[in-house]
């Protein structure tokens, strides 16, 4: 995964709270964190998503709620736990804006889902 694709979608000023409750202020953070993980506990993953509702607020904004699955991890951050064995599956809703004709992220929620 590439940690400079993945956040090209995110606003400057976006905000990203991760599966552990940490917030992450601007393009720039959400980046380099990415790239930690994408280098690091996810290096070699695959990341499925399926968009599961969305929902227009208005002729400009949007929220745009996924289904994800994460398989291949190394390992996964402290405090994550597999939702099955070799799985991690996460709840992502994001916050979308369309400002100068284009749909940009201003904020994603990810709540990692427990194990059952």
């Amino acid at each position: 995964m590439d940690a400079v694709a993945w956040s090209k979608e995110f606003s400057s000023d976006a905000q990203f709270v991760n599966i552990l409750g940490q917030t992450m202020d601007g393009n720039t953070a959400i980046r380099d964190r990415h790239a930690f993980l994408f280098n690091g506990p996810f290096k070699g993953s695959r990341l499925a998503s399926t968009v599961s509702r969305l929902k227009f607020v208005g002729p400009l904004a949007a929220v745009v709620e996924c289904n994800q699955s994460l398989t291949g991890y190394v390992a996964l951050p402290p405090g994550a736990r597999e939702t099955q064995p070799g799985v991690l599956k996460t709840r992502m809703v994001h916050v979308v804006a369309k400002v100068n004709g284009t749909w940009t992220v201003i904020s994603t929620q990810n709540t990692q889902l427990q194990p059952s």
